[in-house]
């Protein structure tokens, strides 16, 4: 064998070396992050504080209430401050209007993210409407050229 054809297989040998690397490496990061993520959830869920609502007042002000316990608080979360506002009692709250935490499933919010971008709506709006032509014969003939003349306007 030529030096050239070894230097090559080489090459080709550290390619694939990095690109094996570079794979396990994705793997790792993603496992990693699963797992935090799941720890992260699991320590929020054993708490006594949960935040029900959260109201954007304006850019970097919010309104939130807060369960801790059994009462009940609205405070006010600024840029550099928070400051409790005030107590509400349990009767005065209206629970069947809070919020519930969706589940979104990918494939759903890909579906309707790839059914909202320009180019599939091109695809769909360039693909021919069915035309029915018993309908066409059904007509009377100032119809039938009326529709015909909306046809030619809508392709220019």
């Amino acid at each position: 064998m030529s030096t050239a054809s070894i230097s090559s297989v080489n090459r080709i040998a550290e390619s694939l070396t990095v690109l094996l690397l570079f794979c396990v490496v994705l793997a790792v990061t993603y496992l990693v992050t699963r797992f935090i993520a799941g720890y992260q959830k699991s320590q929020m869920s054993q708490g006594n504080i949960r935040i029900l609502e959260t109201m954007r007042i304006s850019q970097t002000k919010y309104l939130q209430l807060l369960q801790i316990g059994e009462v009940y608080l609205v405070i006010a979360v600024c840029k550099d401050s928070v400051t409790m506002l005030t107590t509400i009692e349990k009767e005065q709250l209206n629970f069947e209007i809070l919020p519930q935490e969706e589940k979104l499933d990918f494939k759903e919010v890909l579906s309707q993210f790839l059914n909202q971008t320009p180019w599939n709506r091109q695809k769909t709006e360039n693909q021919p409407k069915p035309t029915n032509q018993e309908s066409l014969k059904e007509q009377k003939p100032q119809e039938v050229k009326e529709s015909q003349y909306e046809k030619e306007s809508e392709k220019k």
